[in-house]
């Protein structure tokens, strides 16, 4: 009898499932007659998290993207190549200076024509009188402790020298904050002066310790700015004319200074290691030819998404 009253007549549980069935109906009619709104400020018949089935149309890809070329990225490569031969170049003139093969007064040569300033005297004059010094701080220490020690400092060098310093494109000078020394590049050019102090105490005589630290300051800290000046000083001369052409002079400065860097790196390193110098070869065509070729090959994958979910930008009125 039981079976029979509960097929004849509905239950408690499917009274509830069928009002409940009917509640959520009338919820989405009237959900499907009011147009969902993109804002917070009205209450709506829709979840916090609704998605609507236009979200998609508006998705925009690859609007504003631009991709450097393989010219622009050869020349944002050059700082990079320049820095590590520098290094090389310091390393190499060590090496000869600590074998006795070349004399301080060799090395002395290529640093005198970069001016007789009196705060290049100055300085010279401080570092002579320190260089007795300096050529007995690392008495107690290994050699194989030094060789690490320095090998680590210049590695420092090359990864916080400031390699956005060159310009490829200069449409106004460089304002003095954007030339103002940065922590990074601080860092860097302690690194390398560091390295060269614990260098030059593994010399034998005063004159090579002064000799290999005057190299240093005009490798490791003068070079740099020399370089960023020039190079910014064409660019702001030049844009004028350049503005149509992917050839800047700029470009060619940087070239020729890479192009004198490694000749003159691979001649300091030919009789010390031929091995050392088909590894100068090697990396100077990885950083300025490979890598290039590389991002540009990489660039091909980026794919940038815009729509409705990016944050609002506010339109000023230019009558304001």
């Amino acid at each position: 009898m039981a079976a029979a009253w509960s097929t004849d007549q509905p239950s408690a549980l499917g009274l509830r499932w069928k009002r409940a069935e009917n509640a959520t109906q009338k919820h989405d009619a009237s959900r499907d007659a009011e147009q969902w709104s993109k804002v917070l400020w009205r209450k709506q018949a829709f979840p916090d998290n609704h998605v609507p089935e236009t979200f998609l149309q508006d998705l925009r890809t690859n609007t504003e993207l631009r991709l450097a070329s393989l010219y622009e990225l050869v020349v944002l490569s050059m700082p990079i190549s320049q820095q590590l031969l520098s290094v090389i170049l310091f390393v190499g003139l060590f090496v000869h200076l600590l074998t006795g093969s070349i004399g301080p007064q060799t090395v002395l040569v290529g640093t005198a024509a970069q001016g007789t300033s009196l705060g290049l005297v100055i300085l010279c004059l401080v570092i002579l009188a320190i260089s007795p010094v300096l050529r007995t701080l690392t008495e107690s220490t290994t050699s194989d402790s030094i060789w690490a020690l320095s090998a680590f400092l210049f590695l420092l060098n090359l990864a916080l020298a400031d390699y956005s310093s060159t310009p490829i494109r200069a449409p106004e000078p460089a304002s003095p904050s954007t030339s103002s020394t940065t922590l990074s590049q601080t860092l860097s050019l302690n690194a390398a002066i560091c390295a060269s102090v614990v260098l030059a105490s593994r010399l034998q005589t005063n004159i090579e310790v002064f000799a290999l630290l005057i190299l240093a300051i005009v490798l490791f800290g003068l070079f740099p700015i020399f370089r960023r000046h020039l190079s910014t000083t064409i660019a702001a001369r030049t844009t004028a004319t350049t503005t149509q052409s992917k050839f800047h002079p700029s470009d060619l400065v940087n070239s020729l200074i890479l192009c004198i860097l490694y000749i003159a790196a691979v001649s300091v390193m030919w009789p010390i290691s031929i091995a050392t110098v088909a590894l100068t070869t090697a990396s100077t065509l990885f950083l300025s030819a490979v890598s290039p070729a590389w991002i540009k090959w990489a660039q091909t994958w980026k794919y940038e998404i815009k729509g409705p979910w990016d944050p609002a930008e506010p339109v000023i009125s230019s009558s304001l």
